[in-house]
């Protein structure tokens, strides 16, 4: 009985071969191009926001338009030089700059781009002082963030924190993830009558590698965290704060950085006042939408 030759030829093989670079190929494609949809409707997000109408908006910075970051940030692993603020009602922009840059990462939230701190080295400090139109000193302040934390591991990891040494009374804002674990703002402030610091945390421990929308608001009477939508705590507040030049992902005392934050940073919205529920709501929602992250 005469055997079947069932070796590929070589030209049988390079067919083979050559489909399997097509479809390689297409997947890539396809890979790509949604890629580029996905952070082109977060752009239009951003474009369509009602963060831009809102008053008393200060900084603006994330890291999906075209307009955040350097031309030449495409790839992972790329260093961050700077990180450009989007705040249409201010000329004078509160851009960010390396200390040692943190590293940006295409696929990130929700597969959208953002700054991946490495909770060691990576921060940055914004370029406006209280002299040139930022903040200056308000008794009030609202605070957005999208984060998600790598590490979770009962150290101080600051997302936004005042530069300079530390002080109980110089008017200098704390935010971050604290020692036990939750998110935690605080304002050093010259006028309680124990001269001590106001400090409000979120009831609900942070869980590493959870993506969230966190918002402060600030009136001078109390400080309210909510958490993906939700109020976690209040507490006590009063007095003059200001960020002045502030480290973004770090504690800067003036000389050297520490207290690094370790995760992923997508988005930083300030606004120099208590924003309205129905203010915070909005811009909630937008974040929201944006970052595919849902509000309880």
């Amino acid at each position: 009985m005469k055997k079947t030759n069932q070796a590929f030829s070589l030209i049988e093989l390079s067919v083979v071969l050559l489909i399997l670079g097509v479809l390689v190929a297409g997947v890539m494609t396809s890979s790509r191009m949604v890629d580029q949809f996905r952070k082109k409707s977060a752009q239009t997000l951003t474009q369509s926001s009602p963060v831009a109408s809102i008053r008393n908006l200060v900084t603006w910075l994330e890291s999906t338009s075209t307009a955040s970051l350097d031309s030449t940030v495409k790839d992972d692993g790329t260093v961050i030089a700077n990180w450009y603020d989007i705040n249409p009602q201010l000329s004078a922009k509160n851009n960010a700059a390396p200390g040692t840059g943190p590293t940006y990462k295409n696929r990130c939230i929700n597969d959208l781009p953002c700054l991946q701190f490495n909770g060691s080295s990576q921060y940055l400090l914004s370029s406006l002082d209280n002299s040139t139109t930022f903040i200056g000193e308000s008794t009030a302040i609202t605070i957005f963030t999208v984060f998600s934390p790598t590490t979770i591991n009962s150290a101080l990891h600051w997302l936004i924190r005042t530069k300079g040494a530390y002080a109980e009374d110089d008017k200098s804002i704390f935010y971050g993830i604290h020692t036990d674990n939750k998110a935690r703002y605080n304002s050093g402030n010259d006028v309680d009558s124990d001269d001590t610091l106001d400090i409000g945390y979120t009831s609900s421990v942070l869980t590493a590698k959870k993506n969230y929308v966190h918002t402060v608001v600030d009136n001078n009477a109390t400080i309210v965290h909510y958490l993906n939508g939700v109020s976690t705590s209040t507490a006590a507040d009063s007095g003059t704060k200001t960020l002045k030049v502030f480290a973004i992902g770090a504690y800067h005392n003036g000389t050297t950085a520490a207290e690094f934050f370790d995760g992923n940073l997508g988005e930083i919205i300030i606004f120099d006042r208590a924003l309205k529920n129905e203010e915070r709501l909005s811009v909630e929602k937008y974040l929201s939408q944006k970052w595919g992250i849902k509000l309880s």
